[in-house]
């Protein structure tokens, strides 16, 4: 079950979001339990227009620059103990660096690498050049926590996993409904990666349906296929638990760790068929509650297997995924609880030092 989270006395400034899917939405709910928590919502970059794509490059820097504006006037007023930076992606070094000194705690919590970056969407300059102005780096990562702690030898560095929100009214929601689709599922946008595991199983005579935008660019018509838009939310938990099999294919910065669908497909009671990782196996049972596969053909004889299960056999797993998402403290609630007692602990050591 989730920690219970008790107040603590820390004023902090933290990133939020106005998308209630992204990660840092979870966060502010989770963490406002926790301490005196004053959210920013950084510069909205996502647009879907295209007007908006064209004028882009011409209104990005003035969103920025405001962007930074208001985050160093909301921290002249409110003196905060912490910041906490998301990624980081709208604010520039000079602002980090002016935050820090002032005395404040500055935190970062990339959610991608922080300079090798996958696309355009994963980073930029901005994250590169700040790192090396914050106290404290999260991360998911062990692999990527290792680098930073080699980078910034100086620097606080703090593995934070991904987790989930599915809380037991939204999972006995989801898990109500007994429709079950015996196909392979992956919800997610294409890549080439992706498209080749997909693939695969298509030239395995596998069904596989997928939900996101643009696959059709990346997949031909093929009888075992389904194309669907993208799903989020509820309905994207929903789809999660429906499927009997669920796909997660790793991302170039997230091999040998773990990704979001890591624990949200366990928690939903959904049935993972996710890369090998050294995380995976850590955070789950290999074989009971998730499915690894170590190439493609253990992917093919997997997903075959899975699909050839028979009722009782898949809710077997179902059930001991998410008893073992509740059990091991795998909630964003959870991971909340964590990250307040990673700042505690430097915030108590810097008054030790000042002492």
């Amino acid at each position: 079950m989730p920690r219970e989270l008790k107040k603590q006395p820390i004023n902090l400034i933290m990133t939020g979001s106005r998308k209630s899917n992204l990660l840092a939405a979870s966060y502010t709910k989770h963490v406002a339990a926790a301490c005196n928590l004053i959210p920013f919502l950084e510069y909205d970059l996502v647009r879907t227009t295209m007007p908006f794509r064209i004028l882009r490059r011409l209104v990005l820097n003035a969103g920025y620059g405001a962007t930074n504006r208001k985050l160093l006037e909301m921290v002249r007023q409110h003196r905060p103990d912490a910041v906490w930076l998301f990624n980081g992606k709208t604010i520039s070094p000079a602002t980090v660096g002016r935050i820090r000194e002032m005395g404040v705690l500055t935190i970062n919590y990339n959610t991608d690498h922080p300079w090798e970056h996958f696309s355009s969407g994963s980073g930029n300059a901005n994250i590169i050049d700040s790192l090396e102005h914050y106290d404290v780096h999260l991360t998911y990562s062990r692999r990527i926590a290792s680098q930073l702690r080699d980078r910034f030898p100086s620097r606080t560095v703090e593995i934070l996993p991904f987790g989930h929100d599915i809380d037991k009214k939204t999972y006995t929601e989801i898990s109500s409904d007994p429709t079950e689709i015996n196909r392979m599922c992956f919800i997610g946008n294409p890549d080439k990666k992706r498209t080749e595991v997909i693939q695969s199983l298509l030239n395995a005579s596998i069904a596989v349906d997928v939900y996101g935008y643009q696959w059709e660019r990346f997949l031909r018509d093929h009888a075992m296929l389904g194309i669907h838009p993208q799903v989020l939310g509820l309905e994207m938990y929903q789809m999660l638990r429906r499927y009997r099999a669920q796909l997660n294919i790793l991302r170039p910065h997230n091999l040998g760790s773990h990704n979001m669908r890591t624990f949200e497909i366990p928690a939903c009671g959904g049935i993972m068929l996710a890369e090998h990782s050294i995380e995976h196996q850590e955070f789950f049972s290999e074989g009971q509650e998730v499915f690894l596969y170590r190439s493609m053909d253990e992917l093919v004889e997997k997903a075959r297997s899975l699909l050839n299960r028979t009722d009782t056999e898949a809710q077997q797993i179902r059930t001991a995924a998410r008893n073992r998402s509740d059990e091991s403290g795998y909630s964003y609630g959870d991971r909340a609880a964590s990250a307040i007692q990673f700042i505690q602990s430097e915030l108590a050591q810097r008054n030790v030092l000042d002492a």
